[in-house]
């Protein structure tokens, strides 16, 4: 039985069923290195953990989140810091870094330090984490890397002159060791932000031609209900058939954090006005506590992105395009959201700068774009609620 847990990443019991997509992302490893695209609060994170926590045997695996670093040495400094913690007997190859730093393995978990090992691999961050690697393959056949959104520490590095050149090395880097070390090391590189666009900005869309794209999306039917009615339960809530299909409609999209979400306000009410479940219940708990106060924060990332990892003239067109599909029940056209867009703009419109634009907001899973009319619809009925409601006058 599953427990809600909403906000970290389900771990442990409360991983639920993404077995079938486990078995084709080591399928993929197993041949060679998988980009693993998803959105946010999807379940990406939680698929790596379940990765690093449950690898076949003959893998060594660490697990490496770079959304918080701002520098190439400290995403090395974190993995020196795991494969010496992991493999104690590799101590020896960082024991002239250590000397004078640390006196035990404990130690390294210390800030300060992180930030010593750091200060002493900052200009050859690449060789010392190419001896890392090597190290790490003298004792077993197979590694494997899991880095978590990548695709913000390279944006970082990329909005700063200073560091644009750090960028493409830190690609050139990654590349480099998936050719060198073929066969026995592996790469999974987890992106909620198109790492495609930001590859190609670098100059550098080659370094991940190599990468087989895997997405992570959402449950299917059978799974959804399974994944439902053991939260129900978790939560003491017994529904029946016409209730149980009536939050699954309602979800409509089933990603694992919508049913949580729904679950837990459906339990709320419950408890609150002590009342039985009911699809009426449900509905209204949608409109008044799933898109409230309390869960916008799960979801205001979607919008504040727009700002930090789009130009001003692209998040300015960007926010028109979404607002006016959030009002939209069947989308629009993409002739008309062209046309709109060029009107917001003035003269600094561009019709290529729009193709691109609406390519990134697909690839960022703002959006989908039909073959039919290349009608544009927003990615999931939950989302477009949710911008309605809180961004749907603009900003």
């Amino acid at each position: 039985m599953v427990s809600i847990t909403i906000g970290p990443p389900a771990t442990g019991e409360d991983f639920f069923d993404r077995e079938p997509l486990l078995e084709d992302i080591w399928e993929a490893v197993s041949k060679g290195s998988v980009l693993l695209a998803a959105p946010r609060r999807v379940g990406k994170t939680s698929v790596m953990l379940r990765m690093r926590d449950n690898p076949p045997e003959e893998y060594m695996v660490f697990y490496i989140e770079a959304e918080d670093f701002s520098a190439s040495e400290e995403l090395v400094t974190d993995l020196m810091v795991k494969i010496v913690k992991v493999q104690p007997k590799l101590q020896r190859f960082i024991k002239d870094i250590l000397s004078g730093l640390a006196s035990s393995l404990e130690e390294l978990e210390v800030w300060e330090i992180r930030l010593k090992l750091r200060e002493h691999l900052r200009g050859h961050w690449k060789e010392k984490g190419t001896q890392a690697i090597q190290e790490v393959l003298s004792l077993g056949p197979r590694c494997l890397l899991l880095i978590d959104e990548l695709s913000i520490l390279l944006h970082k590095l990329g909005v700063d002159p200073k560091s644009l050149q750090e960028a493409t090395e830190l690609l050139h880097w990654l590349r480099g060791l998936r050719q060198e070390f073929t066969g026995r090391l592996s790469m999974v590189l987890g992106s909620s932000v198109g790492i495609g666009r930001i590859a190609a900005h670098l100059g550098a869309s080659r370094t991940i031609n190599d990468l087989r794209q895997i997405e992570v999306g959402a449950f299917d039917p059978l799974t959804a209900r399974q994944f439902a009615e053991s939260l129900l339960e978790s939560r003491g809530l017994e529904v029946d058939e016409e209730t149980l299909q009536a939050l699954l409609s309602q979800v409509e999209t089933y990603i694992p954090i919508f049913i949580q979400i729904m679950v837990d306000a459906l339990s709320k009410e419950v408890r609150n006005q002590k009342v039985e479940a009911s699809p009426e219940l449900i509905r209204w708990c949608y409109e008044e506590r799933v898109h409230g106060p309390e869960f916008r924060t799960h979801f205001e990332d979607y919008y504040e992105r727009l700002n930090r990892y789009y130009t001003p003239n692209e998040a300015k067109a960007g926010k028109r395009i979404l607002r006016d599909l959030a009002i939209s029940e069947q989308g629009i056209s993409r002739s008309a959201l062209h046309d709109a867009v060029m009107h917001e703009l003035g003269p600094a419109g561009d019709s290529e700068q729009f193709d691109l634009l609406l390519a990134a907001l697909e690839n960022d899973f703002y959006v989908t774009v039909g073959s039919r009319e290349e009608r544009v619809k927003f990615h999931n009925k939950w989302l477009r609620d949710w911008w309605r409601r809180y961004h749907g006058l603009g900003s």
